[in-house]
Formats: structure tokens, sequence, C-alpha cells
């Protein structure tokens, strides 16, 4: 009886258990991802390195990420997921040994493409397999449960800070590998697709990958949903993965800890707001209307925290946690994506809105450097430059005009689910 109850326990739960499986890599991921944000002074200060340079190394995870996104969503419409996450999560261990033996800019520089290329399976790769597992009126809060589950990630690079000064960055760095590892053996041992949903895909006509593309790129829609993504996440991308901690410790003069924790409650609202957000869209299939209202809210409290300089704390600390709360609302575009076209393509559509979504930010990551490079005024302690809070008003600003644009892409938008 008891072994009875176990088994029908597991595989009522089993599609949440493989979206776990999966979400762990996309989890990790964003650690790596987020953390030479953290640690940016340190890599200054290690590799001898200015803002510009720091923004380019971080920006290296994005530019094989951005340049995969369309590849790997067709090839995941192809072939499937488990293969190409497991494969990825030990590239990504690799590349995070790596980097923690870097020596100079360019390893680093090196090391991060390597994990940017594997880290680019992640996102798509995730929702495609555990697409396979749920209804599709769930699809919204899996949406935002799987991107909730890479803030979580990213919100861990609070306690990485801590690592960081006790251990050093290197050594970060390298449990960061330890668990990319582990998480391999994991997704291959465990994260299987629904063989009764992967025989029936099977059965339907099947596109040819550039078919697939063809289908993807003829519609209108998915070009103007791209740059509403790419606009909208990011202030995630420029403050919550990178900039945020350094803005916070110069402008606000907090330790390297406190400015990640502050940083980190962009990605604390995040692991509230997609799931809500994505769970809303679900119930009331209205993924515009949440579109334009989560924008439209991440516009205000962004322009505050660029703008009004010091806040005072327990304004600050709830502004920022609002802002990722309001930022969850791109889940609901990346929804929108696999809607607006066929279900053939769903993952090279979701793939290309997720490129929209790292593109703008690995431009912008070393635009905010060189803005700061070049804004006068700078003065040294220890070889770390420190930056004034106007430098951060003109640096951030590009961030308050691409929300602007892409909530006027938005409307344009035909909504399909009505």
């Amino acid at each position: 009886m008891l072994k009875r109850n176990l088994r029908l326990i597991i595989t009522n739960w089993w599609p949440w258990i493989v979206w776990f499986i999966a979400a762990s890599f996309f989890f990790s991921e964003y650690i790596v991802r987020v953390s030479p944000g953290v640690m940016a002074l340190e890599l200054m200060q290690d590799l001898e390195a200015n803002a510009l340079i720091v923004g380019l190394l971080s920006a290296c995870f994005y530019y094989p990420y951005v340049l995969l996104q369309v590849p790997v969503g067709l090839l995941v419409d192809k072939y499937g997921s488990q293969r190409l996450l497991y494969i990825m999560a030990t590239v990504s261990a690799i590349g995070c040994i790596i980097f923690s033996l870097s020596d100079s800019i360019l390893s680093a520089c090196l090391s991060r493409v390597l994990i940017g290329f594997s880290a680019a399976f992640g996102f798509v790769g995730v929702i495609k397999l555990t697409a396979t597992w749920h209804p599709a009126n769930k699809l919204g809060l899996i949406v935002g449960l799987t991107q909730s589950s890479g803030m979580l990630g990213a919100f861990c690079a609070v306690p990485l800070a801590s690592i960081m000064v006790m251990l050093g960055w290197r050594q970060a760095v390298l449990l960061m590998s330890l668990l990319l590892g582990l998480i391999a053996i994991v997704i291959k041992l465990w994260g299987q697709p629904n063989p009764a949903v992967t025989m029936k895909i099977a059965e339907q006509r099947q596109y040819s990958m550039l078919q697939s593309l063809m289908i993807v790129l003829k519609n209108p829609n998915s070009w103007y949903n791209a740059v509403f993504v790419g606009f909208f996440f990011a202030p995630t991308a420029v403050f919550g993965e990178m900039w945020g901690p350094t803005f916070l410790r110069q402008c606000y003069g907090m330790s390297a800890e406190k400015g990640a924790m502050f940083s980190g409650f962009i990605f604390l609202g995040w692991i509230i707001g997609a799931p809500f957000l994505g769970w809303l869209s679900d119930k009331f299939m209205k993924r515009k209307l949440f579109m334009l209202a989560s924008s439209a809210l991440l516009l205000a409290s962004m322009s505050v925290i660029i703008f009004v300089p010091n806040l005072p704390l327990f304004i600050l600390g709830p502004l920022i946690l609002l802002s990722g709360v309001f930022s969850g609302g791109v889940v609901i575009a990346y929804t929108l994506s696999t809607e607006i076209n066929i279900p053939a393509v769903s993952g090279t559509s979701l793939a290309f809105a997720n490129m929209a979504s790292v593109i703008v930010g690995a431009i912008l990551l070393p635009i905010v450097g060189w803005v700061l490079d070049n804004s006068g005024n700078i003065s040294y302690i220890d070889n770390i430059p420190n930056y004034g809070p106007e430098a951060f008003t003109y640096a951030f600003s590009p961030l308050v005009f691409g929300l602007i644009t892409g909530i006027l892409f938005a409307f344009r938008i035909k909504d399909n689910c009505k």
C-alpha cells in the first residue's frame, strides 16, 4: 500500500519534478550570468580593467547567447531538449572553471563566451521540455515559474557576495562549476520529456529549420513583441545583472554585500511577479493588457530610481523590489510569443523573443560602462574608480527611453488571447 501510494504521488507530481530538474539549469546559469556585477570592482582591481572593459566582459556572455537563440529554437523544435540541456550544463561547468583560472581579460572574456554559448539553451530548452508535461492553459504559469527560477538564481548573488568576500571571487566561481556539473548528471538521468506528447508531435507535420524560421520572421507580431521584450528586460540586464551593485556601493555608500542585497531585490520582485502575472494572463486570457500595465508601472518605478538622487533606503529598497515585480510581466510576452505563431514552431518563436530580451542588454552594458568612464570627475581609491551620481543618471537614462519605445510597439501587437 505504501509503495503504491508513493508511486501515485510521484506520478502525479512527476510533471513538476521534471520542471524542477530542468529549471535548475536555468537557475544556476543565472548565478553565473550576474556574477560579474557582484564582483565588478574586484575584477577591475585583479584584472586591471576599467568600467568599459568589465562591461564588455559581462556582455561577452550575451553575444553568443543572442546569436544562438534562433538556432536553439530550431534545434529544440527538431531534436527535443533533454540531450541539449545536459550537454550544455557540462559545457557551462567547464566555462566556469576556465573563468576562475583567468589571469587576463582575454581569457576571462573567452570563458564568458563559452558560458553564454551553453546558457543559450537554458530558457527555451526548459519551456519546450516541460510543456510536454503540462496543459496549454498552464503555459503562462510555467513560463513565469521558469523565469522566477532564473531570478532566484540571480538573487543568490547576495550569498555569492559573502562567499566572494570570504574565499575570493575565483573560489566562488569554482563552486558554481561544481553545481552545474551536478545538474548535468541529474538532467541526464531524470529529465525526460513526456513520451506520449513526443510521439504525438512526431506524427504531426514537420517543418524544416528554414521553414520554421521564415514562419516566425514573416509574422509582424513576432517583431513587435521582440522589440517590447528587449526594452522591457533591459532594466534587469543593466541594473540588476551588472551595474546596480556598483551604483549602490558608490552612490549610497553600501558595502559589497549590502549593495548585492539591495540590487538583488529586483530579482526577488521577479520571483513574485513573474508567476503571478503569468497566472493572471492565463486566468483572464488578456496577454496584451497585462503586458502594457506592468511595463507602464516599471517605467514609473525605474524613473524614480534613476532621476531622484539620495532616496531614503526605506523607499529605495521597495522601489527596486517593485521594479522586479513589474518586470515579471515580460513572461506574458514570452507566453504570447508561443501563441502568435503555430505550435510546430513554438520553440523558434519563443527563442526569437528571448533573443531580443538579451540583445538590448548586450548593447547597453558596455555603453553604460563607456558613459561612466567618460563622465569626468572620477576619483581612484586602490586602483578602483569611483563615479558620481550624475554619471549613473546619464548612464541609466536609455533604460527609460527604451521602456517608452517598447510600450509604443506593444500597442501594435495583435493579442491572440481574447
